[in-house]
């Protein structure tokens, strides 16, 4: 590869698969309303308005999914004419996607058996995640290079992992003996993993005989000494990628009425830490699609005790937006919290007990001097 550009970031680290899937479920209107061809879901997996499968489903072509139902069963969602397989659309900003990992693998005798290098140029509004995601290196021959476009400057991050046997190797444990991990950086646009292995494995070919490297997800994979040899070339693991609804700050897009997409009444514009544009997302008090009209709705926190923090005593009392907390008879306080309502004595409670007492002090002076 020929960089253009200056470089922004190099990182030359020697440091001496477990997979675990998730995918989003909502329980309110996701898709574009009174549109009956606009499916919300794809197999099992629902496609959220701004996103859909036909150009009157979506927000924009880059929004564009294919939902393939040739290929297997159920059906996959791909992103738009690609054959990257899309697991999971986040309203928060991030969606999941399946991308073939890089490798470098030989014979026992040092002939090279097959190489593949891998990467993905991201569209417009859409930047790797660079918390969810990892960049990890396998193997115990291997060092590798992610390089990429970052803020629009190229960036250089690599890594080695190296061992000598199995005794080496440490579940779990990424520290450079087998597997190697290192942060993304943020703001990728654009990447590739470049990989080569220093001794062509002749002395590890028992257990190990390839070099791996690919950007994770870090929550579904953990290392095992296994993933040196149950890896497979050309094999797919999940990649967490951002996306904006538009470039530009919350006030350029105001400023034009037709393109903004937080239409909502409920809805706030925000800035996310990671990429370059905006989101939107419901106002406190109120859940849903915030880029569909009247997509946030009220949430009833009254009816999830862990959605309100009304005392046990006090009564909880839905509002849009909000709920209220109040004290049932003969107590007293704000009905928030452990304190929330406190018992008081009425006053006529007590005139009572005065009077009652004197009768009982007249009757019993009158047994003794009858």
């Amino acid at each position: 590869m020929v960089f253009e550009r200056p470089i922004l970031i190099f990182i030359l680290a020697f440091s001496t698969p477990t997979l675990v899937f998730s995918s989003s479920h909502y329980n309110f209107p996701i898709a574009k309303p009174n549109n009956p061809n606009c499916n919300d879901t794809c197999g099992h997996i629902q496609i959220p308005f701004p996103f859909g499968t036909t150009p009157e489903c979506s927000f924009a072509r880059q929004f564009r999914l294919t939902c393939n139902h040739t290929a297997s069963d159920p059906p996959k969602l791909l992103w738009w004419n690609t054959n990257f397989e899309i697991t999971d659309i986040s309203l928060d900003g991030q969606f999941t996607l399946m991308k073939t990992i890089a490798h470098d693998c030989y014979q026992s005798n040092g002939v090279q058996s097959s190489n593949f290098s891998s990467g993905i140029r991201l569209r417009p509004h859409f930047t790797l995640n660079n918390t969810a995601n990892k960049f990890t290196v396998l193997g115990c021959s291997a060092i590798a290079a992610f390089t990429g476009i970052s803020l629009n400057q190229t960036f250089i991050t690599a890594g080695a992992a190296l061992c000598s046997s199995e005794a080496d190797l440490s579940e779990g444990t990424c520290n450079g003996a087998g597997c190697f991990q290192i942060d993304i950086p943020t703001d990728v646009s654009e990447y590739d993993v470049v990989i080569m292995s220093l001794t062509n494995y002749t002395t590890t070919s028992g257990f190990s005989n390839c070099t791996y490297a690919f950007a994770v997800e870090r929550s579904a994979f953990r290392f095992s000494k296994d993933n040196l040899t149950n890896l497979l070339p050309r094999q797919r693991l999940p990649v967490v990628v951002d996306w904006v609804i538009g470039n530009g700050t919350c006030q350029d897009a105001r400023r034009n009425a037709t393109g903004y997409a937080c239409v909502n009444a409920n809805t706030t514009c925000y800035h996310p830490t990671n990429g370059h544009g905006y989101r939107c997302r419901c106002e406190d008090g109120f859940e849903g699609n915030p880029y569909l009209p009247q997509g946030c709705i009220d949430i009833n926190e009254c009816l999830n005790d862990t959605l309100h923090d009304c005392n046990k005593k006090a009564s909880c009392t839905n509002n849009i937006g909000n709920y209220t907390c109040t004290c049932p008879e003969n107590y007293e306080g704000n009905g928030i919290g452990e304190d929330g309502c406190k018992w008081k004595s009425p006053k006529d409670m007590k005139i009572a007990y005065v009077l009652i007492g004197k009768n009982i002090l007249s009757f019993i002076t009158d047994l003794i001097m009858f």
